[in-house]
């Protein structure tokens, strides 16, 4: 024996790979715990308001600096939430990481892809995806190159030929040589690096984004302005314009919305990973309560993965004639899928010497092999026999029906280096997928949310139409075989079953459902699904699917459970329709805020609030009910954009703020209503603590105990506030003459505020709303 049929035997020694270079150290798919403290300390916001607390530290307004307090414990909250969803993904995370296996010392390992060594001999076969540069040695196998070449289609690779990192294997087996790793490999890529995709895009961080880019460029500007003229204003008085700038200044931040909605995002995969699915990106959760069109393989994902042979109809041979070439076909052949596993099953294996082996893959759909004079093949009857006679074609049609039907054939002709030599047909073999149990009643649950579902399969049209029926699917389905790609944009139109779609048909289907404006999921588990996966706005693996398929997917449901979807759902839907209704509290503030502090640059009098003032009506009208209603049950439907949402929520409360305000300083014109600053800016605390309130009530519609709860809480809280601790807050108590105004003021506030929702909601009814 030489040293090379030595090493395909035995491998490296452990001593060997212990020595030799590795693959790159795992990476998680969360984030650090570094990176969590730098993400939620160093913001711009975090920056202000340490820059504001010393400012007024210097000044001696000591008081005012409590609002750092709250900031630092929104702080201490955002980290350790977020620390304790990283703990539960990680755990999950090494479920989920993706294994190679590898010969040492003549035993066959499953090792994990980043302790693949230099010179290791690993053995890979259908759906993994090559974890580092190598050389055929022994065996046949096809990859898809397309993360080196950008063409899908597959390319054969036999002994001495090269495998590069991060292409996936279609069909075959072979033991392979690692050449280089890590960062020497040609394409420097990793097993998870095949994920070269758009990251999903979220309209939650993308309208966050914008809000803090705009504010970002206003604050510094107007919190100078404000100094200078409150400076002017207060006649030189440092520590008075310092306090009045501040104000002004953290009025316009919305310092926990950021902070809101990471751990909101956080808290929703601690809850996920409960129910066995890894969310391996975020704002999938986001994408995939807002999917309006579902798109599934079928096998591995509608069905369990797994067949079984039902029958096996003679046509040209004995059943035991028939019996023993199946075994021999079986045991030359290196395939692996749910096919030849329950082939092998039914028929056992034999061992034969074949003088040629042709592996299945996605796009001839048969796999065959030569045995002396007699060439042996089974597969799709439309693609090994595609002239077959009426009378079979009759019987396969009617078979189809209900069952999934290989045609085996037999020749005496070699095969040619392309397609198929020509062929007689030898026996029909049928098979029956397993359907999950919880498909259907998922698959409901998506229908009964406005989600339109659609299949697609490599099977025969009548076995999809069957598969779709037993799982709630009914309709026609279309073969898509020789469909030209220019015409399927408009089958999505017509059709939602596709039968014998290759896997970039998959692809294009996915594309043009979301040309047509649909946001689009695709649950998979196979190498073939990985062009679609990649190609939809939330991509789906089953836990059993191929390195591949897990790889590449924003979400793994890691016990197979189908039914744990309307749960990830339900949890996007909570996270976005509470997150609109907090981040509406927030910025009710910025808005009011930013137009007080531009209001009171024009008309040159002391801002109306204290920063400690600030700090009372925004834990009151904002912090506390904002986390509290961001982690409640939310199951409703997702409409519109979330920036028109949160506009369209906070513009009538910070309206009303504004002009109740603004109304309070006009009744400072008339001499017998005139008061001091200090009642006059408690009268500005009280009018907006009042609106904050009843800015609650309507966010929190319809009340239920929890949040009739939380609403009389915040208001004896913000009551008790300004009765209790009138000398902290600078809460001056107001004359029966200023009462009077005040009552006034808070009626005509209350009428502006719902006359305004009254308005934004006709407008929006009628298709006029500008938000």
């Amino acid at each position: 024996m030489d040293q090379d049929d030595l090493f395909i035997q035995n491998g490296l020694t452990s001593e060997q790979a212990a020595k030799a270079e590795k693959n790159h150290k795992q990476k998680s798919t969360s984030l650090s715990v570094g990176q969590i403290l730098l993400r939620h300390i160093c913001t711009l916001f975090n920056l202000v308001n340490i820059l504001l607390a010393a400012a007024l530290i210097a000044v001696g307004s000591y008081k005012n600096t409590l609002f750092i307090l709250i900031v630092l414990a929104n702080l201490l909250i955002g980290i350790v939430q977020e620390l304790r969803s990283k703990r539960a993904v990680d755990k999950l995370s090494v479920i989920n990481a993706v294994k190679v296996t590898a010969v040492r010392d003549g035993v066959q390992h499953d090792i994990s892809v980043f302790d693949v060594a230099k010179g290791d001999l690993l053995i890979l076969s259908h759906g993994h995806q090559v974890p580092a540069d190598c050389t055929v040695l022994q065996g046949e196998l096809e990859a898809d190159e397309s993360c080196v070449t950008g063409e899908s289609d597959g390319i054969k690779k036999q002994k001495g030929d090269c495998l590069y990192a991060g292409s996936f294997v279609l069909g075959g087996s072979a033991k392979v040589r690692v050449t280089a790793v890590g960062e020497n490999c040609y394409t420097a890529s990793l097993a998870r690096e095949g994920k070269k995709h758009i990251r999903p895009d979220s309209q939650i961080m993308n309208t966050l984004r914008r809000i803090i880019f705009i504010l970002s460029i206003c604050v510094i500007p107007v919190g100078a302005v404000t100094f200078f003229i409150q400076y002017s204003v207060q006649s030189g008085d440092i520590a008075g314009t310092v306090t009045a700038t501040a104000a002004a200044v953290l009025g316009m931040i919305p310092d926990g919305l950021v902070l809101l909605t990471s751990t909101v995002l956080a808290v929703s995969m601690l809850r996920l990973t409960r129910k066995k699915v890894l969310v391996q990106e975020l704002h999938c959760i986001e994408n995939l309560a807002r999917v309006d069109v579902l798109c599934l393989d079928k096998t591995g994902t509608l069905t369990e993965g797994r067949m079984t042979v039902e029958d096996v109809i003679p046509l040209a041979s004995s059943p035991d004639g028939i019996r023993r070439d199946c075994a021999r076909l079986i045991g030359a052949l290196p395939d692996n899928n749910a096919t030849y596993r329950a082939m092998s099953a039914h028929f056992g294996t034999a061992t034969a010497n074949a003088e040629q082996i042709r592996s299945f893959n996605s796009k001839n759909k048969w796999s065959g092999a030569r045995f002396g004079d007699t060439t042996l093949v089974w597969g799709a009857p439309e693609y090994v026999l595609p002239d077959m006679s009426d009378e079979l074609n009759v019987q396969i049609l009617s078979l189809s029906q209900s069952k999934r039907v290989l045609l085996l054939a037999r020749g005496d002709a070699p095969f040619p280096e392309e397609g198929l030599p020509p062929l007689t047909p030898y026996a029909i073999i049928t098979l029956r997928d397993v359907v999950r149990p919880e498909a259907a009643g998922t698959l409901e649950y998506f229908k009964e949310q406005g989600v339109d579902v659609y299949v697609f399969s490599g099977d025969g049209k009548a076995t999809v139409e069957r598969i779709a029926s037993d799982c709630g699917i009914p309709g026609e389905a279309l073969d898509v075989s020789s469909c030209p790609p220019e015409k399927l944009e408009n089958a999505v139109k017509h059709f939602k079953l596709f039968a014998r779609v290759s896997p970039l048909q998959k692809q294009l289907l996915v594309e043009c459902l979301k040309k047509e404006g649909h946001t689009v999921a695709f649950i998979g588990d196979g190498v073939n699904d990985v062009p679609a996966l990649k190609a939809s706005d939330c991509s789906v693996a089953m836990g059993n699917g191929t390195d591949a398929a897990r790889g590449i997917a924003q979400l793994v449901l890691l016990d197979n459970n189908f039914a744990a979807l309307p749960a990830v759902v339900a949890e996007g839907r909570r996270s976005i329709n509470n997150l609109q209704r907090s981040a509406a509290l927030f910025l009710i503030k910025t808005i009011y805020a930013s137009l007080l502090a531009f209001l009171f640059m024009l008309i040159g009098r002391p801002y109306p609030f204290m920063p400690i003032q600030m700090s009372l009506l925004s834990s009151t009208g904002t912090g506390i009910p904002s986390f509290i209603l961001a982690l409640e049950p939310n199951r409703e439907r997702i409409s519109g954009s979330f920036l028109s949402n949160i506009l369209y929520r906070c513009i009538p409360g910070g309206v009303t703020v504004f002009v109740g305000i603004c109304l309070l300083y006009l009744s400072q014109l008339i001499p017998a209503l005139t008061v001091s600053g200090e009642m006059l800016s408690s009268g500005c605390v009280m009018l907006t603590g009042f609106v904050f309130m009843i800015n609650l009530c309507y966010v929190s519609s319809p009340l239920n105990l929890l949040r009739s709860v939380l609403l009389a809480s915040m208001c004896i809280l913000f009551t008790l506030g300004i009765l209790l601790f009138p000398q902290l807050f600078g809460i001056v108590a107001p004359s029966l003459t200023f009462a009077a105004v005040l009552l006034t003021t808070a009626a005509a506030e209350l009428g502006l505020f719902y006359g305004l929702r009254l308005l934004l909601a006709y407008l929006r009814k009628t298709g006029h709303c500008p938000v």
